[in-house]
């Protein structure tokens, strides 16, 4: 059992899951302004925020952003470079469920 919770910790930590984690836990919402979007097949968007009369910027993946769209984001109060587009819960939901398909669809040949 400590095998597989090191390997879920390494998972985890690896995959950015445990600053989704840290965003559910301690985040708080505001709007962003996304400031550039690629359409393209990447779908990421690069927003902008003001915190406390200072500016932060991020970075997430979203299909359908405009430029001076504003969107929700998360962010950490005693942090606010850390931060996500929309939903932690929503983004780590589908970081596990890519995790899962990935090991499903393509499982090691060796």
């Amino acid at each position: 059992m400590a095998v597989v919770s090191a390997f879920i910790g390494e998972i985890a930590s690896e995959r950015g899951w445990s600053n989704y984690l840290r965003l559910i836990r301690s985040g708080s919402d505001c709007k962003a302004t996304i400031v550039s979007a690629d359409t393209g097949s990447n779908g990421g968007a690069t927003y902008r925020f003001n915190i406390g009369g200072r500016s932060y910027h991020g970075t997430g993946p979203v299909c359908s952003a405009r430029v001076g769209q504003q969107v929700e984001i998360t962010y950490l109060a005693g942090d606010p470079s850390n931060s996500c587009l929309g939903s932690p819960v929503e983004r780590l939901a589908d970081e596990v469920v890519s995790f899962l398909f990935g090991g499903l669809s393509f499982p090691d040949q060796s």
